[in-house]
């Protein structure tokens, strides 16, 4: 299953902002840790989160920057530059 299926599973069957949202990022997150780290991968991942918000206007388009930049907060140059 692709990404954007797998979000739109998660939307469609929890109803609860909250824990909607933090389904989403596991998912997201779990995608980052499949396989290999690259900054391509990053992108991938960053772009298909925003196709999905797009299509969604409850959810942040910039959701997944904003919650990498949480987690690590000494590389949100990094993570900015990355995704503009």
């Amino acid at each position: 299953m692709f990404l954007d299926e797998e979000l739109e599973l998660i939307y469609a069957n929890e109803h609860d902002r909250v824990s909607r949202n933090n389904k989403l990022l596991k998912l997201l997150l779990a995608k980052v840790k499949e396989n290999y780290l690259s900054f391509e991968k990053l992108k991938r991942i960053n772009n298909s989160y925003k196709l999905f918000a797009s299509r969604h206007p409850d959810i942040n388009p910039e959701g997944f920057k904003l919650f990498l930049i949480k987690i690590s907060p000494g590389s949100k140059e990094l993570i900015e530059k990355l995704f503009r």
